[in-house]
């Protein structure tokens, strides 16, 4: 009897192997009892993995359980039970299971779902375009191609839209889905080649395709649409039973099993999408007019206007030829104000004649000329052919009440691009917005005309009229002539001509030549007038008098006056800042260079010696960071009031930029210059109070005398701030005076800046490396890397020579970084030959500091190398640890979360204090050199020295000494309990491979 039933029931043992297989559902999986019994369940499921559904059910069954799951097995499903199978005495000896076929029931299952969700999804969708506004339908179009495609599985889903004419389709929205590229060509496809889709839309129904091959042998369009999906669905868009395009679905063949119930219901979808985009090219259009109507309003010509238009139309339809054409009522020439065409010129005004155009005009009728229409009105005489010959023309008339003043044409000369009766329409609506605009254009035109004029009159209110006959006696004036010239109330009222005079007159800085002026213009009443007055109380007004007429004789005089104060004074202002400095109200560099030009000039005709010092403020930048730059700008403000009272009224005192201010002072001798540069730095030596704070900055001062050295504007200004660069060489807090050999040495500086622009490319930098000792073994625990420029004329050079350089110019940012991986790689190498730790030390300069990059650049470094972060040593100078106190804490916290140590260089040569060593978390610390070269010998290196070691001790820090030369001094530090040094008593700087070949063995360093 279970033979019969649907349900499969089976029993496996324990090695999972079946015993016994029965039931009729067997058959659905297209198997017999016999082909089952003695499978294993991993032979039947066709699979090894243990955690198979089917699999481990089984083994939990031999575990006790029973367990109830559900499983696919081909193209069916099952709901099955295992439970575990005893025997007599109650041990399991197997698993007893049974399986029904729930296909069918999924299946229903699955398409109510799919039915109800999609339901819910047109739902959404007819909500979201009835809430969304005209200017987001695009955004909600794409979200509802995102939406379909997914619920869909499609490979993409696309919206393909009719053109205006019809005879192309073009994509203009579009979904991919994940992993997938859309199917959809770059340009639009002629319509017939889509005729069976179009054909199948206009009678409501939807084209799919199971495969392509389904589809009619001449459908190539669709294909082409298809791309390289397999299956295919085109969802007509039939807003009001209009074909306006397609919602084109595909999937490849995996994905293409779209149910039919879900193909029914797409065309209610392509119906409210349809909707949508009536609704959208409604509101196009109607954006389109409304930019016409604004451009009539807002554009400043009618060329302007036409472009305007042109543009709009450009948008609505594929019109790449269009043009404006005008009858001109005086002469009755067509002109063509603007014209746009891909063959022809733009055509010069001409008599009327029979063209289209002229047709469109005389009879006042909107023309769709397609070549066979063109070609009847040919043959009937109507027109004849005139320029390029085009595929289709269309015009419309541009009408002022009955009268037909014009035309808006567009035309096409390409087969892909056609234009039909829905362009026509479309174009004619157009035509009636713009011949409204040009009506009020040319109203408008003529309304200003009349404003024009009238302004000359006494209704003009934009300024003080005055209006006199031929003999000066007052005819009338408006309330703004009274308000401008503060004519008390009484006066107005009787009019008394002396009275008045006399009151306009008071009010004049110069009455006299104002009186003389007016008689003149008395005496010639033809003549027109424009003056400037200056009033005693600082008003400026323009005064302008022309002829009163009547039948072409002058009959009297208008006067207007205008209040021009403010503009004057905003002139002025504007004419003060194009010279002067906002912020310190001091020459800017544009006047320097004119005074300087007019000093030369000057010097020429035999002046006395001129002086140009440049100056700017020392360390200013810390000011700005520390105390921000509101601070900051008044600082300015008060070293620009300083340099003034230091200096001769004469002189020009310029800010030029930053903190940077020039000094030009004329017919002045060289030593008198030096005496004002010492008073400058006397000046700046006291400090600065801004907003409650003491400032204490210096200044630095570079000076050119001409015509010694330079009688140009250009050489002077190179000189002096060649010699600023040398004063801050020198330490800052001085001034320096161009020389010869000053212009040499920044003739050198320059050349090498640009030889080390090269020396990174052409392979040019080196590194040395020099051991550091261990004072009490000799060997040989670290190497510092010290950088060496092969430079190809002068041979080897020393950082020192060339460090300042590449600081200036930032190029030691990727020469720092070069260093730092090079070190890495040789500290690596030299790790593996010598068999031991040995730290490998690297400076720090102040620009890679500043970096925010920097602790990922020393990462990257030791990732590279293989280098353990551990055996890396990062110097960092003590003045430039004290300059930028806070970064300085930051970068050093962050460079020894890595693993590595950092060593403070130079010590004892800055500012440092005990709160701020231990504060910055060192690993070590470095005496300089100019202190252990005075030791043993000079009692107050030796007790600096000793000192300095004694607090290294006391915060745990390694003290490394520099410099050591000889035995002596190895003695006193190693008695000292100095641990380490490097100097030349343990050798010099050498090569990579010299110093692999000293180091590489024992690694011991003689100690004498």
């Amino acid at each position: 009897m279970l033979d019969q039933t649907p349900t499969i029931t089976w029993t496996v043992d324990t090695s999972l192997r079946f015993t016994s297989s029965l039931g009729a559902g067997l058959e659905a999986i297209g198997l017999k009892p016999d082909q089952v019994v003695g499978l294993s369940l991993f032979e039947f499921f066709g699979t090894s993995d243990p955690g198979h559904a089917g699999i481990a059910s089984a083994h939990r069954a031999l575990a006790g359980e029973t367990v109830t799951f559900e499983l696919d097995f081909g193209q069916r499903r099952f709901r099955s039970r295992v439970a575990p199978f005893r025997s007599p005495a109650g041990e399991i000896v197997g698993c007893l299971g049974s399986a029904i076929d729930i296909t069918d029931l999924a299946r229903t299952e699955e398409t109510l779902h799919r039915r109800e969700a999609f339901e819910k999804l047109l739902l959404g969708v007819a909500a979201a375009f009835v809430r969304v506004p005209t200017d987001r339908i695009d955004e909600e179009l794409e979200r509802t191609l995102g939406r379909v495609g997914r619920f869909t599985g499609a490979q993409s889903s696309v919206l393909w839209l009719l053109s205006e004419d019809g005879t192309r389709i073009s994509p203009r929205f579009a979904f991919s889905g994940e992993g997938a590229a859309a199917a959809r060509p770059s340009a639009p496809i002629a319509s017939r080649r889509l005729s069976f889709s179009l054909n199948e839309a206009r009678n409501g129904r939807t084209v799919f395709a199971v495969h392509l091959a389904d589809l009619p042998p001449d459908a190539d369009g669709e294909r082409e649409l298809a791309g390289e999906a397999a299956a295919l669905v085109l969802v007509p868009l039939r807003p009001e039973r209009e074909v306006v395009g397609f919602l084109v679905l595909s999937s490849p063949a995996g994905a293409a099993e779209w149910p039919p119930d879900l193909i029914a219901a797409l065309p209610l979808l392509g119906e409210i999408v349809g909707h949508a985009l009536q609704r959208r090219r409604t509101a196009v259009l109607q954006g389109a007019l409304d930019r016409i109507a604004a451009a009539a309003g807002s554009a400043d010509d009618l060329p302007e206007f036409h472009r305007a238009v042109f543009e709009t139309v450009a948008g609505l339809v594929e019109a790449r030829n269009f043009y404006v054409a005008l009858r001109e009522p005086e002469t009755g020439l067509l002109s063509f104000p603007f014209f746009v065409d891909e063959f022809d010129p733009q055509p010069a005004p001409k008599p009327f004649g029979r063209g289209l155009t002229e047709y469109v005009i005389r009879t006042g009728e909107p023309l769709l000329a397609s070549p066979e229409k063109f070609a009847e009105l040919v043959r009937t005489g109507e027109v004849e052919l005139i320029g390029a010959p085009s595929l289709d023309w269309v015009g419309v008339p541009l009408k002022a009440g009955d009268e037909t003043f014009g035309a808006l044409v567009i035309q096409s000369y390409d087969r892909e691009t056609r234009f039909g009766e829905r362009d026509l329409s479309l174009l004619s609506t157009v035509a009636r917005h713009v011949e409204a605009a040009l009506r009020r254009r040319r109203a408008e035109a003529a309304l200003r005309r009349s404003v024009s004029l009238l302004e000359s009159t006494l209704e003009s209110t934009a300024d003080g009229i005055l209006v006199v006959d031929l003999s000066g006696r007052i005819q009338s004036f408006n309330r703004r002539f009274a308000e401008l010239w503060r004519l008390p109330t009484e006066l107005i009222a009787v009019r008394d001509d002396n009275r008045l005079l006399a009151a306009v007159t008071t009010e004049l800085a110069d009455p006299p030549w104002f009186l003389a002026r007016v008689r003149e213009l008395y005496a010639n009443p033809e003549e027109e007038s424009f003056d400037v007055l200056h009033l005693r109380d600082g008003r400026v007004f323009e005064r302008f008098s022309i002829p009163q007429r009547l039948d072409g004789r002058p009959i009297g005089r208008v006067w207007s006056f205008r209040d021009v104060t403010e503009r004057v004074r905003a002139e002025a202002l504007i004419e003060h800042q194009a010279y002067h400095d906002i912020l310190t109200g001091l020459p800017n560099r544009r006047l320097l260079h004119d005074h300087l030009e007019l000093a030369l000039a000057q010097l020429d005709r035999g002046g006395g010696p001129l002086a140009l010092l440049f100056l700017d403020i020392d360390r200013f930048k810390p000011v700005n960071d520390t105390l921000g730059h509101v601070v900051g700008d008044r600082l300015l403000k008060a070293a620009g009031e300083r340099l003034r009272a230091a200096t001769r009224a004469g002189d020009t005192v310029a800010r030029v930029g930053g903190d940077e201010f020039v000094l030009l002072m004329s017919d002045v001798p060289k030593d008198h210059v030096a005496a004002v540069a010492q008073k400058i730095l006397d000046a700046f030596s006291e400090p600065f109070p801004v907003d409650g704070h003491r400032i204490d900055v210096t200044t630095s001062l570079g000076i050119a005398l001409a015509p010694d050295d330079g009688d140009d504007v250009t050489t002077l200004m190179k000189n002096a701030d060649n010699a600023l660069y040398r004063a801050k060489e020198l330490g800052r807090n001085n001034f320096q005076f161009c020389t010869p050999a000053l212009n040499a040495a920044v003739r050198e500086r320059v050349a090498m800046e640009s030889g080390l622009r090269r020396a990174l490319d052409r392979s040019e930098l080196l590194l040395h490396y020099q051991p550091q000792v261990d004072l009490a073994t000799g060997e040989a625990v670290g190497i510092e890397a010290l950088l060496r420029w092969q430079h190809p004329a002068r041979g080897l050079v020393t950082a020192a020579s060339f460090i300042p350089a590449a600081e200036d110019t930032r190029l030691i940012v990727p020469i720092g970084i070069w260093v730092l991986r090079a070190a890495c790689r040789f500290g690596a190498r030299l790790r593996e030959r010598a068999r031991r730790d040995l730290r490998i030390c690297v400076n720090l300069s102040a620009r890679q500091l500043a970096r925010p990059e920097l602790v990922q650049t020393v990462e990257e470094a030791l990732a590279d190398s293989g280098l353990p972060p551990q055996l890396l040593e990062l110097e960092i100078t003590e003045s430039v640890a004290m300059s930028e106190i806070e970064l300085t804490l930051g970068v050093v916290h962050r460079l020894r979360s890595l693993g590595t140590a950092v060593a403070l260089d130079d010590f004892g040569i800055g500012h440092s204090s005990l709160a701020y060593l231990k504060r910055f978390a060192l690993d070590a610390i470095k005496i300089d050199r100019s202190f252990v070269e005075q030791v043993p010998g000079t009692t107050g290196d030796e007790a600096l020295v000793t000192a300095v070691i004694e607090m290294a001790r006391g915060l745990s820090l390694r003290v490394i000494a520099e410099g050591v030369e000889r035995e002596e001094q190895a003695a006193f530090l190693r008695a000292k309990g100095c641990r380490v040094a490097q100097g030349y008593l343990f050798g010099r700087p050498q090569p990579p491979d010299e110093i692999l070949a000293a180091l590489g063995g024992a690694g011991r360093v003689p100690l004498s």
